[in-house]
């Protein structure tokens, strides 16, 4: 039989695989149990980075098996700040988002006073805070809405705004010296079709081209649009890089298997294209 048939067929049946276990649409849910739950998710420190103390995952008081999002008390801290943020993989949110319910347990000697935050954002155009074009309050645990004693609280549900392009939603957690350990589970987010995180429509813009195909060790890549992220998937779903737009990429490290590139453009288009590294 034809090898270069049967490799075709192959690289086919498994990019359908990678795309599959790459995309997330909603409704959306996260436990933080797993890779696939777990993918798309990043921090970003926008105060101390030398804090050991930061966003991670435990199974101590899970609200459900296995594991939740948690951020400890900086020990020790006098005068730096803590400002650290988990942000979410992209949606593309019209005017029917929202997130449905998110548990949350909070425990400390103080509840977040003045200078603190514990709270939920929408960010618009970038993932990184910094280079976010707007940043919405979506939710804010201060005051009367802050609930301690470490048991599981529901969030009401929270309605997004009608946003155009590519959205983020972000925890943020931010103190001093306040003693405070916050735990986040079950993150559930829904929407009509236009809201999916990979619109069928704006999926079938395939506006990059990637080369050679199959590669060795360095793709490069075109694109008729401004892109403004670019996130390779492996096949088991899991992130393998994560950047802005590029012409040329080193993969000489990225085992050799089959993967899938997905462009999100400035206009708010998406392109998934899946690539052989050899």
């Amino acid at each position: 039989m034809n090898t270069k048939f049967i490799s075709i067929v192959t690289i086919v049946l498994l990019s359908i695989v990678a795309t599959s276990n790459a995309q997330t649409a909603l409704p959306y849910f996260t436990g933080f149990d797993n890779a696939n739950q777990k993918a798309g998710w990043q921090m970003f420190r926008k105060g101390n980075s030398n804090s050991t103390y930061e966003w991670g995952f435990t199974n101590i008081d899970a609200y459900s098996p296995t594991e939740c999002l948690y951020h400890d008390y900086p020990v020790g801290q006098s005068t730096l700040r803590t400002d650290d943020w988990y942000v979410s993989p992209p949606f593309t949110i019209g005017s029917n988002g929202k997130i449905d319910s998110i548990r949350t347990s909070f425990k400390g000697f103080g509840a977040p006073g003045e200078g603190d935050t514990v709270a939920i954002y929408l960010l618009k155009g970038n993932a990184d805070p910094a280079l976010a074009s707007s940043k919405t309050l979506l939710y804010d645990y201060r005051g009367d809405k802050y609930l301690g004693g470490g048991t599981w609280n529901i969030t009401p549900s929270i309605t997004l705004p009608a946003t155009t392009g590519t959205c983020y939603i972000a925890i943020r957690y931010t103190t001093i010296v306040n003693w405070l350990d916050v735990r986040f589970d079950n993150i559930k987010i829904s929407g009509t079709a236009p809201t999916s995180v990979h619109d069928k429509n704006l999926a079938a813009k395939n506006f990059v081209t990637l080369y050679p195909n199959p590669a060795k060790d360095r793709i490069s890549m075109k694109s008729a649009a401004a892109i403004i992220e670019s996130i390779i998937y492996d096949v088991q779903g899991r992130q393998v890089y994560r950047g802005q737009s590029f012409s040329e990429l080193n993969i000489a490290q990225f085992p050799n298997g089959i993967y899938t590139l997905r462009c999100l453009s400035k206009d708010g288009a998406e392109a998934k294209v899946p690539f052989v590294k050899q």
